[in-house]
């Protein structure tokens, strides 16, 4: 029975028994006294009425759904049957009641991923067997890394379909509290919305597949690609593999060029992609893509320091552990999880200074307060202003006589020479020390793992010459002393070859 109806019903119950004693008392002193309390009710009762009748419209759809009929649920795979009987205090535990449980927890999350206490949980989660032993060691807790346990799990109850059992565990467990109040909420918000229906946004603009590729280099500054999965994911345009496809990645620009690829195969995201740009608040990227203008990446005086110290800083910076303890309020479990997985302490050092670099002014400068403050290194500092100041004032630098002839062609001509010969890693840091090499193209070749697809990716990168890179990449084989291999770039090829045969 509607809730309404069975108000009005009982108060239609009491005020038919106050008349009834009203009738049994008449010409008695309590007769008056029964009189005016049974007009106080019945003005009372009328007032309410008219204050909580509802509106025609809602009338309408409660009458409708009095009917159980089956509606697809906006943004999920599966369809829910709905009906009027909603809980309003407790979880819904039943799919026909409104928003599945499991809907519930997906559309939940990044409030479960962040709130989630999983390593405290792990041997309870066993015993009621809401995570096995394999899961745990095969998936879950699998890399030994911290940083994606929770999501890992949130998403294994989600696709074996255990959500109910663990929110009943964690009710009964009296634990995380905020967490089952997040979901109600949820069902809460699903079922206001439902009688309006799925509100639809209007996107005044959709980017396209070029226009992302165009300001690629801008998007792997900006974003962060396992937010916005984790996003369209939480609202249903990813799937569960789709989203590990992103997010179990350990380089950033892999993450970023499988994210694409999703968009680029199906087309209809770009909407979502652009609202969830819009719902995470990435201004600049919004405004560089709308108005399709080249962004100037203008860095400040800290970031710059670091980027023309970077080699410098390779070498002088203690171990990575001991940074990071240092800054670690800068970082987040991405930058955490990004750093961990280069390898050798030259290239973790370096993956830190670039996060740095990309996370702006704010981290730059609490870099240059642990120098100063917990390394004493002011040495360090003034050498690292120096090199800043002297090349700014350099400018771009003078060739030889020799060199200054040279052309990109020479690359080509002498690929399988330079692919053996040149130290890819260093001729890459000295590169993005002198802001030949953004940082995009500077992990695409030290994140490779084999030496001969880093010289490969690196001489491709030269051959582009954004940035007059080839100009620079002569004047690090200047200043850096490649005798052999200028040599060999200032005589032609068949000049080699000859030289060869005699």
């Amino acid at each position: 029975m509607d809730a309404n109806v069975a108000s009005d019903y009982q108060t239609s119950h009491d005020l038919s028994s106050l008349s009834s004693a009203h009738s049994s008392l008449s010409g008695t002193p309590l007769s008056a006294l029964v009189s005016r309390f049974s007009n106080e009710i019945t003005r009372q009762h009328t007032a309410m009425r008219t204050i909580l009748r509802p509106h025609k419209k809602v009338q309408r759809f409660r009458m409708a759904v009095e009917y159980t009929q089956v509606l697809p649920m906006t943004n999920t795979p599966h369809e829910c049957t709905w009906t009027s009987t909603v809980s309003t205090n407790g979880i819904n535990h039943n799919c026909e009641d409104g928003t599945s449980i499991d809907e519930a927890v997906r559309r939940a999350f990044g409030f479960i991923k962040e709130n989630l206490m999983f390593d405290s949980l792990q041997d309870d989660l066993l015993q009621r067997k809401l995570l096995l032993e394999n899961e745990r060691h095969d998936y879950v807790c699998k890399d030994g890394a911290n940083h994606f346990r929770n999501e890992r799990f949130i998403k294994l109850i989600i696709k074996k379909k255990r959500c109910q059992e663990f929110v009943t565990f964690l009710e009964e467990e009296s634990c995380h509290t905020e967490i089952i109040d997040k979901i109600k909420e949820v069902q809460r918000e699903d079922r206001e919305s439902a009688p309006m229906g799925a509100m639809q946004r209007k996107t005044p603009f959709i980017p396209t597949k070029e226009l992302l590729q165009k300001h690629s280099a801008f998007l792997y500054l900006e974003l962060e690609p396992r937010k916005i999965a984790d996003k369209m994911f939480q609202e249903g345009h990813l799937t569960l593999i789709e989203h590990g496809d992103i997010t179990e990645l350990r380089q950033k620009y892999k993450r970023l060029r499988v994210l694409l690829d999703i968009l680029k195969k199906k087309n209809y995201l770009y909407e979502h992609f652009w609202c969830t740009l819009q719902s995470l608040k990435y201004t600049s990227v919004l405004e560089t893509l709308q108005t399709d203008k080249v962004f100037k990446n203008e860095l400040s005086d800290y970031a710059l320091c670091i980027q023309h110290s970077f080699t410098l800083l390779q070498e002088e910076l203690p171990d990575t552990d001991l940074a990071i303890h240092i800054i670690e309020n800068m970082l987040d479990e991405s930058n955490l999880s990004d750093i961990q997985s280069t390898t050798g302490v030259r290239r973790k050092k370096s993956k830190l200074l670039k996060i740095l670099i990309m996370k702006g002014t704010s981290a730059c400068k609490e870099l240059f307060e642990a120098i100063e403050i917990y390394l004493k290194r002011k040495d360090l500092i003034q050498k690292m202003k120096s090199r800043r100041d002297a090349i700014l004032q350099r400018g771009k630098p003078n060739l030889s006589p020799s060199l200054q002839p040279l052309t990109i062609s020479c690359l080509k001509e002498h690929k399988i020479f330079l692919r053996d010969e040149l130290e890819p890693l260093e001729i890459c840091d000295f590169l993005f020390e002198e802001k030949a090499l953004e940082i995009l193209d500077h992990d695409k070749i030290t994140e490779k793992e084999r030496r001969k697809k880093q010289a490969k990716r690196l001489l491709k990168t030269i051959k582009r010459n954004k940035n007059c890179c080839f100009h620079f990449f002569l004047y690090i084989l200047q200043k850096k002393e490649y005798k052999d291999v200028l040599d060999k770039l200032e005589r032609p090829a068949s000049e080699t070859i000859r030289a060869v045969l005699t």
